[in-house]
């Protein structure tokens, strides 16, 4: 699945963006339940690394795709502090994640994850990757409708619990 129409009239893309989107929502919606965030966000990973077998530096590309699309599509109600909230918010992700991937003794999978050949992006090599371990899907264009609901949520007075 290389060709972006392709990819944007996928059952299965469609699926897993909407899983996605529904994690990341799930996340928002309980910063303030610090335990319920690790919990999810700790499956997430376990079920990455052992079942999909994909590297979690993806999940740091796939969020930046996801401040992008948002960034983009919702320009006027994304001002700078709201993007340094979402940017806060990636960072936590992407750790609770990794520290999943730790606890269950994740060896990398591929040499130097994080090295794109010329003319790719990050997008592009996350597409790739997930298009490996998701057979018949790719990641490429999310579904724009839950983003809304994410990007209202979310907001530097929300506040940012420390999780540990």
């Amino acid at each position: 699945m290389e060709e972006p129409l392709e990819m944007e009239r996928s059952p299965q893309l469609r699926k897993h963006a909407c899983r996605v989107m529904g994690a990341l929502n799930t996340v928002v919606e309980n910063l303030h339940d610090p335990e319920k965030v690790s919990s999810v966000l700790a499956l997430v990973g376990k079920a990455h690394a052992l079942k999909h077998k994909v590297e979690p530096v993806y999940f740091k590309i796939l969020s930046g795709v996801i401040l992008e699309v948002i960034a983009e599509e919702f320009a006027d109600d994304f001002p700078a502090e709201t993007q340094r909230a979402w940017a806060k918010l990636r960072s936590l992700i992407y750790s609770h994640v990794t520290a999943a991937y730790k606890e269950v003794g994740w060896v990398q999978q591929v040499p130097n994850a994080t090295t794109l050949e010329p003319g790719e992006s990050q997008g592009h090599v996350h597409m790739c990757a997930h298009a490996r371990a998701h057979p018949g899907s790719a990641e490429a264009s999310l579904s724009r409708t839950p983003a809304r609901a994410v990007t209202s949520g979310l907001t530097p007075e929300a506040g940012f619990p420390v999780l540990e």
